[in-house]
């Protein structure tokens, strides 16, 4: 959805919604992380604007203003006026579309590039070799085939480096964008002013390979940006499109989502994710909130108590009142977050950029010495200017331009063998500097599924309480049922069948036997209160030497008397100990931040030797958040659950662990797809020679610029010895990349 202008109705519209003087707005027409940049200086020049981050990845802008000073006409038209479009949010729908459109051309700029940049070459390198003085074909004839087949790269694959330039340049900070364009038109015009004076000294070579890597470079971009918008989808797909309305009648109808209004009521059955935020009308339930809160255990709500879209009615059928409704809910709000926290521009990017910044003018005013120097010693005129752009060519960034995207793909190809998938050339940089690492508990440090620890029977053999607790709770969804009924076919009880005399409760079952047995199986609060006697409480004992993190115990009542309890636990991964140890001993601070439970939380942070201070229990997705934020910069954060997106989008480096939710996935940085927490080592390991092996190749391309430049000033320069110079600086970058990681 493109717009030239926002309409003075829509401004009037946005100001009568101002929260708080602060809003995330879409910009559309960003072709780099460049045009970040331009963008966020224009806006911060704007009357009023406190702060803004214009991100490139999310290609969002979050902008804070003085309500009492700041105009969004003005914003708009500012934005305008550099050739972007700046609008309210769009849907994930419209920024899909916009995102899918920028892909396909980018992709058929690279193939241009990739299928005429080859000939191209091929003629260059043919004249740089001498293959045609042994063939006997006239060198100026190869010199104009390599010059045509590079149009179609220079004239459409750099477009929008062109136009980036020319933007970047306006905002008044020309960097890596303009100086591309500069390298790559003063390689062509020089080409084709050899070929007229007769010379088949052509450079086009240079500039096709320039485009196309840089090109390639876009592409990893684009795909982050695409991952962080399935992110997103990927959260609202979870959600019910349609709620179960309760008219004034008393019918129960289905309608989409979206004609859902506060005060409705909404029926919600037994197994179904609630689709709406809202208060409990009638009945009560265990629901499971593990997607918002990571608490691992179901919890019981009642009438009165509040719910949210994305928690699971297990035990029994709920009617709610809802309050807020699509586009408010707290899921919807995640999604928003997400989006403001996602990406971060890396700062080897910035590095380039800066330096870029400054050779631009150093370039410009160099080559204009050096003409002025030439004319001066009676040089002929036509001779000097070809001398003084030969220093423009020579000044190409071609080695800095390719520095980053080489090593880290190369980088990443490794890492990817090892099982770790690197997202972004930002996240490899985040995490190779991370001091601080904060690790979600279920599914991360332990594994995350139930097992049956205990059986202690008062009366009966443990085996055969077992089997009347499977047969009572087979059919249930519920992660204490699943687990139960697991352990009772590994222990051979094949007689395992749901049976059809159970009453649900929000805290347990009432289960009537063949026989005629009364048993009631749940929580020991729920059996006091129907009046079960010798009730024998089993508290959780943190200084117990299994390996077994607490986290529920189920008990049994026979006829009204307790008979005995189940008790369930989560392991602990393996690796998790020698893993974090190995953080320790590099620096590291580590921090455990869940919303399960304290005392599971903190009988998982004694066995894995987390202080105390850094134990941070029942933690929901903003809390998380802020928590993280609070131990400052250079953070990473390691979970698996879509209760943890938030605060993997919002530290530094999101790590995805091996078996985490889709969603998680999508809004990491760095994932890993075998092994454990030991891979989180691995990664960090990689991550950092990465980081050293981008450093080395802009030092390499950054002395030899400089050295090149201050030569050719003093000695002059010939247009093969700037093509020269040019081309060993791309093969020592080159050759730098190709260097195996080993570990």
């Amino acid at each position: 959805m493109q717009r030239s202008a926002v309409p003075e109705a829509d401004a009037a519209d946005l100001e009568s919604l101002l929260p708080a003087g602060r809003m995330i707005f879409s910009v559309q027409g960003m072709f780099c992380a460049s045009c970040a940049l331009a963008v966020q200086r224009i806006i911060e020049k704007v009357p009023g604007v406190v702060a803004s981050n214009v991100n490139f990845t999310s290609g969002a802008a979050l902008v804070q203003w003085e309500p009492d000073s700041f105009d969004f006409g003005t914003l708009f038209e500012r934005v305008h006026r550099l050739g972007y479009e700046m609008s309210p949010l769009l849907d994930n729908n419209e920024l899909d579309r916009s995102l899918q459109a920028q892909a396909a051309r980018i992709r058929m700029q690279l193939i241009v590039g990739a299928f005429f940049g080859m000939w191209s070459m091929l003629g260059s390198w043919m004249l740089y070799l001498g293959v045609i003085a042994v063939a006997g074909i006239d060198p100026l004839l190869v010199g104009w085939a390599a010059t045509i087949f590079s149009l179609p790269v220079v004239l459409y694959s750099g477009l929008d480096f062109y136009r980036a330039g020319w933007k970047t340049t306006l905002a008044g900070i020309p960097g890596m964008d303009a100086l591309i364009s500069l390298g790559v038109w003063g390689s062509l015009l020089l080409s084709l002013w050899n070929l007229l004076r007769g010379s088949p000294a052509v450079y086009v070579d240079a500039a096709t390979m320039l485009i196309t890597f840089l090109l390639a470079g876009r592409m990893i971009e684009i795909h982050a940006r695409k991952h962080n918008l399935v992110a997103i989808g990927a959260l609202r797909r979870l959600m019910p499109e349609v709620a179960r309305v309760i008219q004034q009648s008393g019918i129960k109808e289905t309608v989409a989502l979206e004609s859902v209004r506060p005060g409705t009521l909404v029926y919600v059955q037994a197994g179904e994710r609630i689709p709406i935020d809202g208060l409990i009308e009638t009945g009560a339930s265990q629901i499971d909130a593990s997607l918002l809160t990571g608490e691992s255990l179901p919890q019981r709500r009642e009438t009165g108590e509040r719910v949210q879209a994305g928690m699971v009615n297990l035990m029994s059928p709920l009617t709610l009142r809802a309050e807020q409704t699509l586009g408010e809910r707290q899921v919807d709000k995640l999604g928003l977050r997400m989006l403001e926290l996602f990406g971060a521009k890396s700062s080897m990017s910035k590095l380039a950029e800066q330096f870029a910044r400054w050779l631009l003018p150093i370039a410009c005013a160099v080559s204009l010495l050096a003409l002025i120097r030439h004319l001066w010693m009676g040089m002929a005129a036509d001779a000097a200017v070809l001398a003084s752009l030969s220093i423009l060519v020579a000044a190409c960034p071609c080695a800095i331009g390719l520095a980053l995207p080489l090593a880290f793909s190369a980088g990443s190809t490794r890492a990817s063998h090892g099982g770790i998938l690197f997202r972004d050339p930002a996240s490899v940089e985040a995490l190779a500097r991370v001091r601080t690492f904060a690790f979600d508990k279920t599914g991360t440090l332990t594994t995350g599924d139930l097992t049956v620890a205990r059986i202690t029977s008062k009366r009966l053999p443990n085996k055969e309480l077992l089997g009347v607790v499977a047969n009572a709770e087979a059919g249930i969804a519920h992660p204490v049922a699943d687990a139960i009924v697991r352990h009772a076919y590994a222990l051979g009880i094949a007689n395992v069948t749901p049976a059809s005399n159970v009453e649900r409760h929000a805290a347990g079952v009432v289960y009537t036997a063949p026989d005629g047995e009364r048993w009631l199986i749940g929580a020991a609060d729920w059996l006091a209160q129907e009046d079960v006697r010798g009730i024998e409480k089993h508290d959780a004992h943190p200084e117990s030497k299994t390996s077994s993190a607490p986290s529920a115990t189920v008990h049994v009542a026979r006829n009204g008397c307790w008979e005995g309890r189940i008790e369930l636990e989560d392991s602990i991964r393996k690796d998790s100990l020698d893993a974090l140890r190995a953080l320790r001993s590099e620096g590291c601070r580590t921090l455990l931040i869940t919303g399960d439970h304290r005392i599971a939380a903190e009988w998982v942070g004694g066995k894995l030797a987390f202080d105390p201070e850094h134990i941070h229990a029942a933690c929901g997705p903003d809390e998380k958040v802020r928590v993280l934020q609070a131990h400052g910069a250079s953070t990473a954060f390691v979970g698996d659950g879509i209760n943890d997106t938030l605060v993997l989008a919002a530290a530094d480096c999101g790590v995805a662990i091996n078996g985490a939710n889709a969603v998680a996935v999508t809004a990491s940085g760095v994932v890993i797809t075998r092994g454990g927490i030991a891979q989180v080592t691995l990664a960090r390991s990689l991550a950092k020679r990465i980081i050293r092996r981008i450093r080395q190749n802009l030092f390499f391309s950054v002395i030899y610029n400089v050295t090149i430049v201050g030569l050719f000033l003093h000695i002059g320069v010939t247009p093969a010895a700037a093509a020269v110079a040019m081309l060993l600086s791309s093969m020592t970058v080159l050759a730098n990349s190709a260097r195996p990681f080993r570990l």
